[in-house]
This record gives C-alpha cells, structure tokens and sequence, in this order.
C-alpha cells in the first residue's frame, strides 16, 4: 500500500525480510533482501541487507553465493565506505563464513582489514577469536597434509611445518588479546568472551606442546567459569596435560576433580549448545577413557 517513491517503502520491506528470515522462510526472504539490493542499494536499509541476505544463503547451504555477497563488500564493490559500520559488519561475516565454511586462509586476511580499521571494541573482541580458530584451522589443515602420505622434500616439510608453527603463535597471540581484554568482564558478553579466550589460549598452548600455559589456561576456565560444561573439557585436558609432563598423581588428581564437577553440573547445563556430551555420555566416556585421554573441541579434527 505504500508509494515506491516513499521513503518508508525500502525500510518496510527489509523489516518484512528480517519477519520471514526469523520464520525460516528463507526463499521469501532472499526474495526481499535482492529486491533491495537490486532497487535501493545505497538507502540505509540497503546497506543493511548484505549480511542477512548472506546469512539466508548460508542457510540454504548457498555458501558461494553467501561469500559472494559478502566480498562485494568488503572489496569496496558497493556504496559503503571503508569506514563504515556496515561495511566492518559485512568484514566480521566473512571471517566467520570463512571460518564456518573452512577457506581459514581467506577469512584470516578480511579479519585481518577489519581490525586495522579499529572496530569498536565487541567487534575487535569477536574478530580476535575468530583470527585464533582460523588459524588453529589452518594449522591443523597444514598438520594433516603432513601426515597424509604425499612425498615430500625435507625442505617442503620444513617449510609446512614452519608455516604451521607461525600459525598457531597467531592464535596463541589472538586469544591471548582476548583474554587480557577481557580480564574483569563487566557484562556477560565480556564473560563469555573470556571464556572463549581462556579455552582456545589452552586448545592453542597444547598444539604447540607447551603443557604449563595449557594447564594455566584450563584451571583459569575451570575456576572462574565452573557453571559452564566447558569447565569439565578444561579439567580433563589438565589431566592430560600433566601426563605430557609425566606427572601421574596431578593427572589422577584432575580427572577426579572432573568427576566431582560432573557430579555437581545441572542437567540444564549438559543440554545445552555449549555442551560437548550430555550426562550419560559425559559419565560413559570419564570412567571407561582412560586418565588423561584427550578431548578436543573448537577447530575439527
């Protein structure tokens, strides 16, 4: 019922997308999020809508046409400017698509714009932990290649494993920032950021081998995060860390303290997105895995 030469016509068909996309009705919503781009790309909702419309790709499994959408972006293809909120917004999704959909190398390089550009401090936070997993990522892509049976030259080896090791300083680096910003969390964004920081300091220290820091991070998540499922993967990655070490009774010592904080974990906790196993498996794997077994999480391995 309204004009199209009314102002308010462009801002009621991105609020109708934004109605369809949260029904799920993806294919409707596409439909709305095009037609702005298509017809209103420099109105304030069109620049707006590059992020939504990439996540209505992605969700129809549409990862190209998401990537797509997003690098016109931040390649400048557009009306934004480089300093512009959406512009950095559109920056944060490529690195997440990229991490999500394993193009670690190509996400690390737009994350990598985006906190040159002083993103306000939630951006430089989210875009730090997703520089640490993508380079975990692509370690741990480098470390497969390795072990995958090509011939290869000592000095192609060398080389990878070089480029592996200067990868994992880069997460250990990134996480580290995350850890220190966030040392008194005032909100429980903060918190669930240093949370998040903490797990992937110690994922990233036990890909190097270095077992103390590991250890240092996952008590730190597993002291000051004890409500959270997590804390249990931090408390058996103590136990194995402290058999890398060769200390037998600090590892039995962990992987009871494990089994005590299973005990006392709400069954609400064990259910939810964050949790690795819920109860039955939790109790299954911690008294038929042997003391110290290791138990991944983040990057996929």
């Amino acid at each position: 019922a309204t004009a199209d030469t009314d102002p308010d016509r462009v801002e009621l068909m991105y609020d109708l997308a934004q109605c369809l996309q949260a029904e799920g009705r993806f294919d409707d919503a596409i439909t709305w999020y095009e037609r702005i781009r298509r017809e209103r790309p420099g109105s304030p909702a069109g620049t707006r809508t590059p992020v939504p419309l990439a996540r209505c790709y992605e969700a129809q499994d549409r990862f190209d046409d998401a990537w797509h959408q997003l690098q016109q972006i931040a390649e400048g293809r557009g009306t934004l400017m480089p300093t512009a909120i959406d512009h950095r917004r559109a920056l944060l999704e490529l690195g997440g698509l990229g991490f999500r959909t394993k193009r670690y190398e190509e996400a690390l390089h737009w994350l990598d714009g985006l906190i040159a550009r002083q993103p306000s401090p939630s951006e430089s936070l989210e875009a730090h932990l997703l520089v640490s997993s993508c380079a975990r990522g692509a370690a741990t892509d480098i470390e497969r290649a390795l072990l995958d049976g090509t011939p290869r030259s000592p000095g192609e080896c060398l080389e990878l494993d070089t480029r592996r090791h200067a990868l994992l300083q880069r997460a250990l680096e990134a996480s580290t920032f995350v850890v220190d910003a966030t040392a008194r969390p005032g909100s429980p964004a903060m918190a669930d950021a240093n949370r998040r920081g903490l797990v992937d300091l110690g994922d990233t220290a036990w890909d190097l081998d270095r077992w103390s820091e590991s250890i240092r991070a996952y008590e730190q998540v597993a002291r000051e995060h004890a409500a959270h499922p997590v804390s249990l993967h931090a408390l058996v990655q103590v136990a194995s860390a402290w058999l890398e070490l060769g200390d037998v009774e600090r590892a039995e010592a962990a992987h009871q303290r494990a089994l005590r904080r299973l005990e006392t974990m709400p069954d609400d906790s064990l259910v939810s997105i964050d949790s690795l196993m819920d109860r039955d498996v939790w109790e299954r794997w911690m008294h038929v895995m042997p003391v110290g077994t290791e138990l991944a999480t983040g990057v996929e391995r």
